[in-house]
């Protein structure tokens, strides 16, 4: 492995999602904190990409310093910043907007010059107002009953993001998106969304970081790869949050990254080259990768069943890089059966790696 061939060595800028990549919950996720300084040594411009719209920038990186990172509120960009610019395209300068979320989010509204009003004010004039939603731990019903009232009034309405959990220290939780669906199946309308995977967050990231060859390292299929896809931004998806190999083998192919690693450390590594055969005339299809303990991994696909030979815990990230190569170059023979054989090689995988107290970047520290 050299600096030069390996995933970070290929980039100038190094741009992360938080929960899930970063950090869970309040705790940092130890191979991610060394990640992000080793690339600010080596003058790579780091960023952060939330759709976590309940703290501020500021509050973000005050949580970041905490963690040992050197970074500043701007190299943090939120989906309630995303959501309050996006209201306030569609709205005149100090418009009233009903705002159901944390102070953060009431932080970004008043920021993008738009004034926070109460129920009734939006009501007098919805067509001139507007809803902002964004996560908020201390949510109480009355106020998606407030934001149901002023949407089927015609008030625009901007959510902060859909996401349906978000990944903590205690397992998957609830996230925005529960909330937005109440609001949605309630009034029969669907909102105009401004996080990931919607493209200005990450050109606002890119731009910042005066970026030209940037990574985007994510946990999250729909929102993190998706986007960053859409924003012809390389994409690393990490199993260290939300998602798994059963979702690699359902989402949509634009939802596919371009590179799988168990954690943010995969950056310090070679990427995993993966080889294809195809036959447009059976169907049949392959793919086969050595992982780097030297372990080959083999992905046999007919037109309609699909087997999986060498998956071992230390080789399962291999595979799950075949399953996402088969699917982007177009396979559809049904792979959940192979995903759910890596997903438990992962599941051993994640024990081991837990269990051992340090991580491939503290070895990479220590041997490099």
């Amino acid at each position: 492995m050299g600096d030069s061939t390996a995933l970070l060595g290929r980039h100038d800028a190094l741009l992360c999602d938080l929960d899930g990549v970063i950090y869970l919950g309040n705790a940092g996720i130890p191979e991610a904190l060394h990640v992000v300084t080793l690339a600010q040594s080596r003058g790579i411009a780091t960023g952060f990409v939330t759709n976590n719209a309940g703290r501020s920038p500021q509050v973000v990186a005050e949580h970041l310093q905490l963690l040992g990172l050197d970074v500043d509120a701007e190299t943090v960009i939120t989906s309630g910043q995303a959501a309050a610019q996006q209201l306030s395209e569609m709205l005149a300068a100090d418009s009233p907007v009903l705002v159901v979320g944390s102070d953060a989010l009431m932080e970004a509204v008043v920021e993008a010059g738009l004034r926070p009003a109460g129920l009734d004010e939006v009501l007098a004039n919805p067509e001139a107002s507007g809803v902002a939603q964004g996560y908020d731990p201390d949510l109480v019903w009355s106020r998606l009953n407030d934001a149901t009232r002023a949407v089927r009034a015609g008030a625009c309405w901007v959510a902060a993001n859909t996401d349906s959990t978000r990944p903590t220290d205690l397992g998957l939780m609830p996230g925005t998106g529960m909330m937005v669906n109440a609001v949605a199946a309630a009034t029969g309308v669907e909102p105009q969304v401004a996080g990931k995977p919607n493209r200005p967050v990450f050109d606002t990231a890119v731009r910042r970081a005066a970026a030209e060859r940037p990574i985007f390292v994510g946990d999250r299929l729909d929102t993190d790869i998706a986007g960053a896809r859409a924003s012809g931004i390389t994409s690393l998806w990490v199993l260290s949050g939300s998602h798994g190999a059963h979702d690699a083998a359902v989402v949509p192919p634009e939802q596919l990254p371009d590179h799988v690693g168990l954690t943010i450390a995969a950056v310090l590594e070679d990427p995993i080259e993966v080889s294809i055969d195809m036959s447009r005339e059976t169907g049949a299809a392959s793919a086969r990768a050595r992982a780097p303990q030297g372990d080959l991994v083999q992905i046999d696909c007919s037109a309609s069943e699909a087997a999986v030979a060498g998956v071992t815990p230390s080789s399962a990230v291999t595979a799950l890089q075949c399953l996402v190569a088969l699917r982007r170059a177009g396979v559809t023979t049904d792979l959940a059966a192979v995903a759910a054989t890596i997903d438990r090689a992962l599941s051993i995988t994640a024990e081991e790696h837990d269990s051992q107290g340090r991580s491939m970047v503290d070895r990479e520290v220590r041997h490099g």
